[in-house]
């Protein structure tokens, strides 16, 4: 028991100094960053416009709606492509959140503009 406690005790101090390191890291990966692009255009709904979104530098789309082609024509003509990533929303209905076991973490209002909860 006493060897599996100090092991936990050393895992847990190597997690921590890697982590430390990580954020010392992280300043030098921040400058390396791309600059802000001059525009950028939102395309959640399907059949995105591939040639209109080209016009932007950066094209952020809702992964459902593109596949592969879709983001490789995106970059070829010029745009770069990310993924719309909503952690706030759930677009299921309560019998989705009971399967999924999220019941708990949903909030009773529905956001009627959005109809997610």
């Amino acid at each position: 028991m006493d060897i599996e406690f100090r092991r936990g005790r050393v895992f847990n101090m190597v997690r921590r100094l890697f982590t430390a390191l990580a954020l010392c890291a992280t300043p030098s990966l921040v400058q390396a960053a791309p600059p802000a692009p001059a525009s950028v255009g939102f395309w959640y709904a399907e059949r995105p416009p591939l040639e209109e979104l080209a016009q932007f530098e950066w094209a952020v789309v809702e992964p459902g709606h593109m596949s592969t082609a879709d983001v490789a024509t995106l970059r070829k003509l010029g745009s770069q492509p990310f993924a719309y990533l909503s952690v706030g929303e759930f677009d299921g209905d309560r019998a989705a959140l009971d399967k999924q076991a999220l019941t708990q973490g949903a909030s009773a209002i529905r956001n009627k503009a959005w109809t997610a909860r």
